[in-house]
């Protein structure tokens, strides 16, 4: 098939046949009411990821962990509940 005939044939035709649903954000429209779930979510993550960031860490090394470790398990199960927090919404 030559160029040309290519160009016919989808003449009628959009060339990028990609998702038609694209998602818009409005400005001055209210922002989505917050479910109280995905907050839950996100605490309890975080706890559970901690206190097995420091029972880990207290195998590891001897119990009970040193303060960088404590301290980097919590900058760690922050950003894992804030993750499923966001992720959840």
């Amino acid at each position: 098939m030559t160029c040309r005939r290519r160009d016919r044939a989808r003449a009628g035709r959009p060339r990028w046949r990609g998702n038609k649903a694209v998602a818009i954000t409005i400005r001055g429209a209210e922002p989505r009411k917050r479910n109280i779930a995905s907050l839950v979510g996100g605490v309890v993550i975080a706890v559970g990821c901690f206190l097995l960031w420091v029972l880990v860490a207290g195998e590891l090394t001897r119990f009970p962990p040193s303060l960088l470790l404590v301290v980097s398990g919590l900058v760690v199960a922050l950003a894992i509940g804030f993750w499923i927090r966001l992720a959840d919404l």
